[in-house]
């Protein structure tokens, strides 16, 4: 759809009076004319231009005389509204320019897409660094960039340990790889008296490399730097149920990809609605809001229990226990019942014998053999 700008005043534009008095026809069908004419430049390929318009088809329109709109365009001509087959300063007048609303939208628009960009890199950084440290090995773990220094230690201490009578064939039997040579101490270990002397080799304690399980388990709820966290915490706030938010941030994330999520002030003014006159959330049958949203709850009118017409009011879900006054109350009036049944009893001419045999509903029990 094509918009132009229609400045305020023109209706008392003394210009139109002039034309109007010049084309000898009346301020509305100046108006009029004008209005067609400004439609015309607006559709044009060369916006701003009125070539080719029906003068005649305008008359018949606004229900003029014939050659009304030609008599009408041509002193717009001689006043200077019309130059050239163009309307005057059109570009001028027709200039769209944005309001200070779209400005500021369109800033925050450009500010959360460059929050959005960071945080997919960092998304994706965190997740190289997850699949390396996956990758990590005990062999990976050791390093391999050993220096010259180290290599001259370990040659010396050999040199010493061999001098020293040690089985060089017993060490090599139990080679580990990659020890200090500040593990070998000459301590005896198990070995005869010629060889109390001898230097023994000592498996050093290692602590057993980082493994993934001891890493912090990544879960799949969106991050909370989300543009929609603020939305969906406005709608949170309001919920009646304060149980499950990760599963209700989950699920709000799931419908907004999936293009199915009503915006956030219609569920906001639909929770607060069914908070204050649906009778069951009332009650407190309240359902978690992971289960509302995913049966799209901000569609549901708030339901209202039926008036009573006779008897109790009907009511869902599970009965309710009764109360020491119902169960008191019960209670009397089966004593009640027993006494009625006896005095019946007693009138139709039965002995006080038969008294013991009469039921708790008034019926008489039968005789015992």
């Amino acid at each position: 759809m094509e918009w132009l700008k229609w400045f305020v005043g023109a209706t008392t534009d003394p210009k139109f009076a002039v034309v109007a008095k010049r084309s000898g026809q009346n301020m509305a069908s100046v108006i009029a004319v004008w209005a067609m004419l400004l439609e015309r430049a607006g559709q044009a390929d060369e916006r701003g231009r009125i070539d080719g318009f029906d003068c005649e088809g305008a008359d018949t329109v606004l229900g003029l005389e014939d050659g009304a709109a030609c008599s009408i365009m041509q002193a717009m001509q001689a006043k200077g509204l019309i130059d050239g087959g163009c309307i005057t300063n059109w570009d001028k007048r027709q200039r769209r320019e944005e309001p200070e609303a779209v400005k500021e939208r369109k800033r925050l628009q450009r500010e959360r897409e460059k929050l959005a960009a960071e945080l997919a890199t960092l998304e994706k950084a965190r997740a190289e660094v997850l699949a390396a440290s996956r990758n990590v090995t005990p062999c990976h773990a050791e390093s391999h960039d050993v220096t010259d220094v180290t290599h001259k230690r370990r040659e010396d201490k050999k040199e010493e340990i061999q001098g020293g009578g040690y089985n060089a064939g017993a060490r090599d039997a139990h080679p580990m790889p990659g020890t200090p040579p500040e593990q070998f101490r000459g301590e005896p270990d198990g070995l005869n008296s010629a060889d109390s002397g001898s230097a023994v080799l000592v498996q050093p304690f290692s602590e057993p490399p980082a493994t993934v399980s001891s890493m912090p388990k990544r879960t799949d709820c969106p991050s909370k730097g989300n543009p929609q966290w603020q939305c969906f915490l406005s709608c949170w706030q309001v919920y009646p149920v304060k149980q499950g938010q990760e599963a209700a941030w989950r699920e709000w994330m799931r419908l907004h990809g999936n293009g199915t999520l009503a915006e956030p002030y219609v569920i906001r003014d639909a929770i607060i609605l069914l908070a204050q006159e649906d009778s069951r959330w009332q009650r407190g049958k309240v359902p978690n809001m992971a289960k509302w949203l995913n049966g799209k709850g901000w569609n549901d009118c708030p339901y209202v229990e039926p008036a009573a017409s006779q008897g109790n009011v009907p009511r869902d879900g599970p009965p309710v226990a009764r109360t020491q006054a119902q169960r008191n109350r019960q209670n009397l009036e089966g004593l009640a019942a027993f006494v009625r049944a006896a005095e019946q009893e007693l009138t139709h001419g039965n002995t006080t014998a038969h008294i013991g045999r009469i039921g708790t509903h008034g019926h008489s029990l039968p005789a015992a053999n």
